[in-house]
């Protein structure tokens, strides 16, 4: 990853990084914000994952969201989804934790 995968841009999110974020928060009892909702400002290039989005099988997703940590972390770099994994993060626990979901 460069100093690119971090720019931001007005790229709304895509149809399967929804579905991702949507699978995450099931996992854990969260509820996700409304894209309306959510800052302008994510710190994360929402062209790239939406593009690394798509590389994550759909039969595959739930095992990415709710998987050990090892497990997942495997799964980032064999599919090189790196930056999702990192979003996702701070997504759950994170930074972007009340920026995304409900508290």
């Amino acid at each position: 990853m460069n100093i690119e995968d971090y720019n931001i841009q007005k790229t709304p999110p895509s149809k399967k990084l929804l579905i991702i974020i949507i699978e995450l928060c099931g996992c854990n009892d969260m509820l996700m914000k409304p894209v309306e909702e959510w800052p302008v400002n994510l710190d994360f290039n929402l062209a790239l994952l939406n593009r690394q989005a798509e590389l994550l099988p759909d039969d595959q997703i739930n095992q990415f969201v709710d998987g050990e940590d090892i497990e997942t972390a495997v799964m980032a770099i064999d599919l090189q989804i790196e930056l999702l994994d990192m979003f996702l993060n701070s997504v759950f626990d994170g930074y972007l934790h009340d920026k995304i979901v409900y508290c």
